[in-house]
């Protein structure tokens, strides 16, 4: 075998382990398929979901946690001196952490949702940065420099 012809086969090879190794960032291949790209965000959905945290979610747990502070006050007005007032305060009292733990979960919640949007938006643009600056220098564009 010349060297041109083993110089042709290690190139066969070195080509055909790049693919098998290679990172693909413009795709995985057919939707649906095994492995396929299938990463879909909605930035109107995540802001809709913030939304309804903020405006329906929030406010309604609100309302049923103060809901209960009233009745709850008031039977334990009724049963002070017993055993079954100090346990309702007891569980009252329990109550009222946790409503402020699920009132601060749906706020962290809300967060995350508008720092998703925010995040996929600002992520993306970020990558696509630098890989179109490597785009260019591959095809000349970049004034004939190469890195």
């Amino acid at each position: 075998m010349g060297f041109e012809e083993e110089w042709a086969a290690h190139k066969a090879v070195a080509a055909r382990s790049q693919e098998q190794n290679s990172v693909r960032l413009n795709g995985t291949g057919a939707s649906g398929a095994p492995g396929g790209a299938d990463l879909k965000t909605s930035s109107a959905a995540k802001n809709a979901a913030a939304n309804a945290v903020r405006d329906e979610i929030r406010p309604g747990v609100r309302t049923a946690g103060s809901h209960a502070d009233d009745e709850s006050a008031a039977v334990t007005v009724e049963f002070t001196g017993w055993q079954t007032g100090s346990g309702l305060k007891e569980a009252h009292e329990e109550w009222e952490r946790q409503v402020a733990n699920l009132q601060a979960r749906l706020a962290k919640e809300e967060n995350g949702l508008r720092s998703a949007k925010r995040d996929f938006q600002y992520v993306d643009h970020e990558v696509e940065r630098p890989l179109s600056r490597i785009a260019m220098l591959g095809t000349g564009a970049a004034g004939d420099r190469h890195v």
